[in-house]
């Protein structure tokens, strides 16, 4: 199978940048709405997000405004509900490349008094007052890479995340970040025991270094390997395996966004380039695809 229709190629940095790629490719297009999301990545990436620019009209949004706001308010983990709000998608695929049990988790997502800003979605479906309010409904699958199978979806976008093929697992911790603050600050935090600061970071430290005051994020004296990062022959036979069942269902895509999470250290730093080009070399094999930079906007 190669598809005879040249299809877009965006290479991004980090994920939420697929979601300024979406609305991009898709606001000059006459069908904007309910698309089947492929997404293959080692993490589902589906938080729900509040934001404060209101989700209204976001086709319409200037480039500005669009990038701003990816930047800005969302999140490598939230990009595919925001897009699911707006109604970009009504099936999502989820794989997890060793995910063992098929599970359907169908959900709604919402907005709080329909402010369009905070974003509420679960799975109860039936007898729920929430759906009073204009919402999505979205078909939602987890599947692992042996028992992917998509039969029907002809309007599709696949998205792929490096870290599918081999993955580190929590590299913030093994990101340290030094922030200085005021003597106030510094004098605040050692006080106070349940400072908030102490609930959205794994480890936090203080120090203080001429006169100088600093809140120290994800100080480890060890860093363990990651259990989810493998060789380079099983990360070839991953994308062989992958290649091989975009084949065998047909899948034909309106547009494909890889993500390299190189930056947020989801990626092996020393594996990205090798997996990156054996798995635009697959993709060539049966597509032909024309590749963009997100700068082509």
């Amino acid at each position: 199978m190669k598809n005879k229709a040249t299809i877009p190629l965006f290479i991004v940095e980090e994920h939420n940048e697929a979601f300024y790629i979406w609305i991009n490719f898709l606001k000059h297009r006459k069908d904007k709405k309910n698309y089947t999301l492929l997404h293959f990545d080692d993490h589902s990436d589906m938080t729900t997000l509040r934001v404060n620019t209101p989700l209204e009209n976001v086709f319409e949004w200037s480039d500005k405004k669009l990038s701003r706001f990816t930047y800005e308010e969302l999140t490598i983990a939230s990009f595919i509900k925001v897009a699911s709000f707006i109604g970009v998608f009504n099936k999502i695929i989820w794989c997890k490349v060793d995910h063992k049990v098929k599970m359907k988790k169908d959900f709604f997502i919402t907005s709080y008094n329909n402010d369009a800003k905070n974003l509420i979605s679960g799975n109860q479906l039936d007898a729920n007052p929430l759906l009073n309010n204009p919402h999505q409904i979205v078909n939602y699958e987890i599947v692992g890479l042996k028992d992917f199978e998509e039969h029907d979806a002809k309007k599709v976008l696949l998205d792929i995340d490096l870290d599918f093929f081999s993955c580190i697992i929590q590299p913030e911790n093994n990101n340290e970040i030094i922030i200085e603050v005021s003597e106030e600050e510094y004098l605040n935090f050692n006080h106070d025991k349940y400072h908030p600061i102490r609930f959205i970071c794994n480890s936090i430290q203080s120090r203080v270094h001429e006169n100088s005051y600093f809140l120290i994020i994800n100080y480890y004296q060890d860093i363990f390997p990651s259990p989810r990062k493998v060789s380079e022959a099983i990360i070839k036979k991953r994308i062989q395996d992958f290649i091989g069942k975009l084949k065998e269902f047909s899948i034909n895509p309106d547009l494909i966004t890889i993500c390299r999470s190189v930056y947020s250290g989801y990626t092996p730093r020393d594996q990205w380039r090798f997996i990156e080009q054996e798995l635009k070399n697959g993709l060539s094999q049966i597509y032909k695809m024309r590749e963009n930079s997100i700068a082509s906007f």
